[in-house]
């Protein structure tokens, strides 16, 4: 007599359930495993969509957040400098704006996730993904190259802003560098492959692939500000600026997504200070705090009279926000 077709998935889920228990109990999280929560795909295993303990679970082992709140540099041109001061916004663009420099794509390589990569009409999935992923970078206050992030990213006449923050539903992680090492997911998933099984997807597979670059971009030691655009109805949140999209998270309000705030400004090495000064003048102060108290390095400094404190730092002349 044939066996039931019930009997044999619900053999095949307690083993594959058994699978991720055993590679995921080497990380302390075999209890994120819920067989009744499986589901099997013609390519892949995911998670029921309305339980997804395992895919954050995997996201959080693989990418744990940044500790908060945060106090981040951001380096930026002069230009950009004026826009941040004159919206009093911090913008979040499109994942898709840096998909040529490995964005998705090497994660997806390094994971076997063909899906992802393959393409039978359009662009391969990757590509979309990226459109749904809104990020800001930021550097620690301890970056190792800061050289090469004045030249990159200030272009050496722009300013280096301190900011402190306070995500909620935003996500602030630090980019891994793609190691010479398995990760998390590529163990699970290699281990499911030796058994005859296909791949498990996590739901949180664009969140995981965007904290995921390429070893040559290592020394910008990144962490990034990261919002999911979930549903079509949440398109009259984001904004276009003639070239990309965005998101905007108000600067010294409070907010839904994250709380920032402007700590410093510190102006390139070959910056002109009056232009610094200039930039944030025309728009008025934006500050830190009330108290007109704002940290450069550890240093505590106070604007007095409304006027910007300047004091001279490693990279050139630190700008207390407060004052400005």
């Amino acid at each position: 007599m044939a066996r039931s077709p019930i009997l044999n998935q619900e053999e095949r889920r307690q083993s594959v359930a058994a699978i991720l228990r055993g590679v995921l109990s080497r990380y302390g999280l075999a209890d994120a495993v819920n067989e009744h929560e499986l589901q099997f795909r013609t390519q892949v295993i995911v998670e029921n969509p309305g339980d997804r303990r395992l895919s954050d679970a995997i996201l959080n082992a693989m990418f744990p957040r940044h500790e908060t709140p945060a106090e981040l540099f951001h380096y930026t041109t002069l230009a950009g400098l004026k826009g941040i001061a004159a919206s009093r916004e911090l913008r979040l663009y499109h994942l898709r704006k840096r998909i040529d420099q490995g964005e998705l794509i090497e994660f997806a390589r390094v994971h076997r996730l063909r899906g992802y990569l393959e393409s039978t009409e359009g662009e391969p999935y990757y590509r979309e993904l990226s459109d749904d992923i809104f990020y800001a970078s930021f550097a620690s206050l301890d970056q190792r190259d800061e050289g090469s992030m004045w030249d990159l990213f200030a272009k050496g006449t722009g300013v280096r802003v301190g900011f402190r923050l306070e995500p909620k539903i935003t996500d602030l992680r630090p980019i891994q560098y793609d190691a010479p090492f398995r990760t998390l997911l590529r163990e699970l998933n290699d281990t499911l492959d030796a058994a005859g099984e296909p791949p498990f997807l996590p739901w949180t597979i664009s969140r995981i692939g965007a904290t995921y670059l390429p070893s040559t971009l290592r020394t910008e030691e990144e962490v990034r500000l990261m919002l999911k655009r979930y549903e079509p109805d949440q398109n009259e949140m984001f904004r276009f600026d003639g070239e990309d999209e965005y998101f905007s998270i108000p600067i010294g309000q409070e907010n839904e997504f994250c709380r920032i705030e402007v700590v410093n400004i510190t102006p390139g090495p070959s910056a002109q200070i009056a232009d610094v000064q200039a930039a944030v003048m025309e728009t008025g102060p934006f500050c830190a705090s009330s108290t007109g108290t704002a940290q450069t390095g550890r240093n505590w400094v106070r604007g007095q009279g409304g006027h910007p404190l300047m004091k001279q730092g490693r990279s050139g002349i630190s700008l207390s926000a407060c004052g400005l």
